[in-house]
């Protein structure tokens, strides 16, 4: 089944397109109640994803996948279902398929370094500065997406240094035999972490930015990661924070189970 896209210049616009049939979904922080009530009085059911819990909903369902949350936690309706925790995790179905194939995981020494599409505060290159002298990792591969700003920075680091390899703006199947192929990920508690977590990659992680405090602390709550707590603090401490770290004590269950599509698409036939 094909999908149909059609880009708009402003919110308001989408209402033009919809009718009592649809289900609208909506991934927004600045989508206020009252956007959400223009859809309710159309006739439409509702699907949030939000994942800071801070605003009232009236939403038909909403998902969140970051760990720990519950039902209690939402200003919503009474008739509003909930799909919480990383049993829904959202995620393309490369990383589904990895976190089903229950494959034998990589043990080797390699790592990846992975700070998301900006990197606003060039932690990559601040790690890259820590680790291309480490003597544990073998191999160390950065990857960056389409936003990332420091490039000239991050080249000169990579030409002095014939353990580093860059990749840039991976698609999900690169990025998935990234993973598949790498025991070790530094990556913060963002939607990496998901993907990282469904190939079964050791997590060297931490948090840079408030929206993702909520996945931090879940996660360290489950034990699936080495915690190096805030990225933007003492940078120097990680390398011996991770010295330091017992990885056998890591949880040996998968949060990510690559059955969330289906639960998901479980919750949306409810909807029709």
């Amino acid at each position: 089944m094909g999908f149909g896209f059609t880009k708009i210049k402003y919110e308001n616009s989408v209402f033009t397109f919809l009718n009592e049939r649809d289900i609208v979904v909506i991934d927004h922080y600045d989508l206020d109640i009252n956007y959400q009530k223009k859809i309710k009085n159309l006739g439409c059911k509702l699907v949030c994803i939000d994942d800071l819990h801070e605003k009232l909903f009236v939403a038909d369902l909403i998902i969140n996948h970051a760990p720990g949350v519950e039902s209690k936690h939402y200003n919503a309706m009474p008739h509003t279902k909930f799909a919480l925790g990383p049993q829904f995790a959202l995620l393309r179905p490369e990383f589904l398929n990895l976190a089903l194939s229950n494959s034998q995981r990589c043990q080797n020494r390699k790592l990846i370094i992975c700070f998301g599409g900006s990197d606003f505060n060039n932690l990559t290159c601040s790690s890259i500065e820590l680790f291309e002298s480490d003597l544990f990792f073998d191999e160390i591969s950065v990857i960056t997406g389409p936003s990332y700003p420091h490039r000239d920075q991050l080249r000169k680091l990579i030409n002095r240094s014939k353990k580093i390899k860059w990749y840039e703006n991976l698609n999900a199947h690169e990025m998935a035999t990234h993973l598949k192929n790498c025991q070790f990920v530094l990556a913060p508690a963002s939607s990496i972490a998901y993907e990282l977590l469904s190939a079964g990659c050791t997590w060297l992680g931490g948090y840079y930015v408030e929206n993702q405090k909520m996945i931090y602390k879940g996660f360290k709550q489950l034990n699936c990661m080495v915690d190096l707590g805030n990225l933007n603090l003492s940078f120097a401490s990680i390398l011996s924070k991770i010295n330091n770290a017992d990885f056998k004590y890591l949880s040996k269950e998968n949060p990510i189970d690559g059955k969330s599509g289906f639960r998901i698409k479980e919750l949306f036939s409810t909807l029709c």
